[in-house]
């Protein structure tokens, strides 16, 4: 089944963000090794609400009900991703 508009741009984000949600739990588990303990802690909570968030948004057009619902729990979902889950990519990479 084919998702057209809203409902297929949130199914696509919720795939790559879901891929990068696994790339950065890897770099947290491997890459920042040597890193402050605090900082790898943040940036692997960051990882691990991304992946969340992601089955979530990739949940929204199925489970909420058509209209303006997805476009309001999808875009809340994109926009908590990118500010959270990137603020803490941010902190723990520095």
């Amino acid at each position: 089944m084919q998702m057209a508009g809203l409902p297929g741009f949130f199914q696509a984000f919720a795939g790559v963000s879901g891929a990068v949600g696994v790339a950065a739990g890897s770099v947290g588990a491997h890459g920042l090794k040597g890193k402050d303990e605090g900082k790898v802690k943040i940036w692997n909570t960051g990882a691990n609400y991304q992946l969340i968030s992601s089955l979530a948004l990739l949940a929204v057009p199925r489970v909420v009900s058509a209209g303006r619902g997805v476009a309001v729990a999808g875009g809340l979902f994109t926009v908590g991703i990118s500010l959270f889950c990137g603020s803490c990519y941010a902190y723990g990479a520095c």
